[in-house]
């Protein structure tokens, strides 16, 4: 680890380091027990703190094989390549649940809408941290990636216009049912 002492490293750096998932890493930085820097859009980690914070936690870095030359020759194809997809899942996700949105939201099915937001928001974060730390071959795979991001963003957005709409009428639905029984 010397190496990386002067040397920031982000999150998922950091995790495949040590052998942690980068979630690992940054309930680590909100609570507080390793510092990290947030020079643009992303937490980073001075490898010297994180040395510090290794020798503190007993945490020994894991023992990583270099991956194999073609591998490694790869790997900005791959990162792409995951972001694309991500993307077109995420396009995939808006197209089977949309037709249902419409059903849902006028049979004022809360739960359901909650349980798409939660999973499409959480979605959105995955695509969003792929995008920004990966570098697209072309303008072409950019524009593709942009379009399908902007599908999933745009059903998101769908479903979190209907949310307050479907908890006002639960909400009326609620009131309305305890007014009946207390007669």
């Amino acid at each position: 680890m010397a190496a990386t002492a002067e040397r920031y490293l982000s999150l998922q750096e950091v995790g495949d380091e040590i052998g942690v998932s980068d979630q690992t890493v940054r309930r680590w930085v909100k609570a507080g027990e390793l510092a990290a820097y947030k020079p643009g859009k992303e937490y980073r980690i001075k490898g010297s703190d994180l040395e510090e914070f290794l020798k503190t936690r007993e945490v020994s870095p894991k023992v990583q094989s270099p991956l194999p030359e073609a591998d490694e020759a790869r790997r900005p194809e791959l990162s792409w390549k995951a972001a694309q997809s991500h993307a077109k899942m995420g396009a995939r996700l808006a197209e089977v649940w949309g037709p249902e949105l419409e059903e849902r939201e006028e049979a004022a099915d809360l739960q359901w809408l909650m349980r798409i937001a939660e999973i499409l928001a959480d979605y959105e974060v995955v695509l969003r941290e792929l995008l920004e730390n990966v570098t697209l071959p072309d303008k072409e795979t950019a524009e593709e990636v942009a379009f399908l991001a902007m599908d999933l963003n745009a059903f998101l957005a769908r479903i979190q216009e209907a949310l307050p709409r479907v908890k006002e009428e639960a909400q009326r639905t609620k009131t309305e049912a305890e007014k009946k029984a207390s007669r």
